[in-house]
């Protein structure tokens, strides 16, 4: 008699979120923290937590888009990042008070089905 798993599924778990990871060091180091998409400012307990003025470098996933902030309310000199970037550099190293985390659009145009034998080209 063999064993029997009831209960199972064949589908596998969701793949987990991609997040913007956040940390406090240069080249990714010291402590860090990571978030999915919204908006962030100094004045929230999300924010706060991240360390107000502390961001020196981010790791962000293919698709995202991060806007930090050097002002509250989303105000003063913006820098977009669409991708990791190890060091902010000395011009806004520990600036960041406000931000926003953009997650991939999805496409609204529908998949077109190629009939067979018509691909073009």
């Amino acid at each position: 008699m063999g064993l029997r798993f009831g209960g199972g599924s064949n589908t596998p778990p969701p793949e987990p979120e991609p997040k913007v990871t956040f940390y406090t060091e240069a080249n990714y180091g010291g402590t860090f923290k990571s978030v999915g998409h919204g908006a962030y400012e100094a004045n929230t307990a999300v924010a706060t937590r991240l360390w107000d003025f502390r961001l020196r470098s981010v790791k962000v996933p293919p698709g995202f888009t991060v806007t930090l902030y050097d002002d509250p309310k989303f105000k003063g000199s913006p820098r977009v990042f669409t991708s990791d970037c190890a060091d902010f550099g000395k011009d806004y190293d520990d600036r960041a008070c406000s931000y926003t985390v953009a997650e991939p659009k999805q496409s609204s145009e529908p998949s077109k089905i190629v009939p067979k034998g018509r691909f073009g080209g």
